[in-house]
């Protein structure tokens, strides 16, 4: 009973394990397993009396019960042989001296039946004889002569019997003529049996504390692999799956250990698959996330980077040119009578046109260099490490670029471009913001007089401090 009950609390375990592995595993955070280390064991507490010593007790226990109750059912038919014998004894001796007295009793020859009574209580320990006529008078009497005095008797020390003189007569039919009463003793057999049965007793309690031993190391291999497999839940518990039990039969207790085996081994694949997935998961989801982060900061029509992206970058590119003292342009680009081509041509042309001077500023940048739609009809560049006279070349060759294109593939749609440039050397923009002011400036110069031009943003005039 204490073994399926162990058995039932270490497969509780084993789920308990499974179920707190799981629930870790799922939340996709390894580190929880350090969290855990500071917690009491799940083991650390033992019970004060585990089951190899219940069993211990338990065998013990059952074992004293049936000693004793053997070692006294012994006692009691020891007790009853003896005085079955002594009874047998006695009817056997009063049998004799019945015989013996037959012809004294005819003969009514007291003194012979006195001398043979007390011949039968000095030689055969028999306490008392007598033999009584028919008529009720004792013919002869005999009893035992003791120096000491006799203890009180107890009820199985004394064994009575009574046998009848029997005289056989002319016709053959046996007549009674008298009785003959006799008292054993049977005290002695009884010590004798009690000396027996004590050595019977000793005896018994040598061979059980001899067959202690034993029963501890049967059933210490009996627990033994229980307590292992407990260990190995332990482990389990604490996260590590590489233990096993070691199964030494194929008795139960080497089934239930085959089968604990078999079940790490599941969760063993089921706890590698689970990291697998996680980790495609993990890859997934940074892929995913690096496609949405690209998708919130690109404008949807014209696929380039959008005003809040282009100033995050250009923000970290603004601080990183002046802290290693490098140039730095940003170029604005503008459409110019754009609102025309959407009033004359429809929106889905204006769309085109849009399309096409990204497509162009893709293509005549560098991969270093930052496009991005500014609004509406204007969009705006980053040139890192690139001076004004050089952004000024990259500028005529986007005008170019985009009235080659739009004269190839949009012909009678008037396409043009007006370009500003503010470069960080020139202005002396204090920050990323001015720069960004400055080439809009730019540009609204020249939308202002002659577009289809390049205009720079001048320096900045910096205020004179007083001596």
């Amino acid at each position: 009973m204490s073994f399926a009950v162990h058995e039932c609390n270490i497969v509780h375990t084993l789920w308990t394990v499974e179920c707190k592995w799981e629930n870790q595993e799922m939340t996709c955070n390894a580190g929880d397993m350090d969290g855990r280390s500071s917690r009491p064991g799940f083991f650390s507490a033992r019970p004060l009396l585990g089951v190899q010593t219940k069993a211990n007790f338990l065998l013990l226990g059952l074992m004293s019960i049936v000693g004793v109750t053997a070692a006294l059912c012994a006692v009691r038919q020891m007790r009853h042989l003896t005085t079955s014998v002594q009874a047998t004894y006695a009817q056997e001796m009063a049998r004799l001296v019945a015989s013996l007295s037959e012809p004294l009793v005819a003969n009514n020859d007291r003194s012979a039946l006195a001398l043979l009574c007390h011949n039968v209580v000095s030689a055969n320990h028999v306490r008392s004889v007598t033999i009584v006529a028919s008529d009720g008078q004792t013919l002869a009497h005999a009893e035992e002569e003791t120096a000491t005095p006799r203890p009180p008797r107890r009820a199985f020390d004394v064994v009575t019997a009574e046998v009848p003189v029997l005289l056989v007569g002319d016709g053959d039919v046996p007549a009674p003529q008298g009785v003959v009463r006799l008292i054993c003793d049977a005290s002695a057999a009884h010590a004798a049996a009690a000396g027996i049965r004590q050595r019977l007793l000793w005896i018994a309690l040598l061979a059980s504390l001899a067959v202690v031993p034993l029963t501890v190391l049967i059933i210490r291999r009996v627990v033994r692999p229980l307590n292992e497999m407990a260990v190995v839940a332990g482990h389990f518990v604490e996260g590590d799956l590489s233990p096993r039990v070691l199964v030494r039969g194929a008795d139960e207790i080497g089934t239930l250990g085959m089968a604990f085996n078999s079940m790490a081994d599941r969760l063993s694949r089921s706890r590698q698959s689970l990291l697998q997935l996680n980790a495609k998961l993990e890859r997934r989801i940074e892929e995913r996330t690096r496609e949405l982060q690209d998708l919130a900061s690109r404008d949807p029509a014209t696929n380039l980077y959008n005003r809040r992206h282009f100033a995050e970058v250009l923000a970290r590119e603004f601080a990183r040119a002046v802290r290693y003292g490098q140039d730095l342009t940003l170029m604005m680009v503008d459409l110019d009578n754009f609102k025309a081509v959407n009033d004359n041509h429809g929106h889905r042309a204006g769309d085109e046109v849009l399309l096409l001077t990204a497509e162009t500023l893709r293509d005549e940048l560098r991969e270093a260099d930052i496009a991005a739609r500014y609004g509406g009809d204007e969009f705006i560049a980053m040139l890192p490490q690139t001076s004004g006279p050089e952004a000024e070349v990259v500028a005529l060759r986007v005008i170019e670029a985009v009235r080659s294109r739009a004269r190839r593939t949009m012909p009678g749609i008037p396409v043009d471009v007006s370009t500003g440039l503010a470069s960080l050397r020139n202005t002396g923009a204090p920050s990323a913001e001015a720069l960004q002011a400055d080439v809009d400036k730019a540009l609204y110069s020249v939308k202002r007089s002659v577009k289809g031009r390049i205009a720079h943003a001048p320096p900045r005039v910096r205020a004179k401090t007083s001596a």
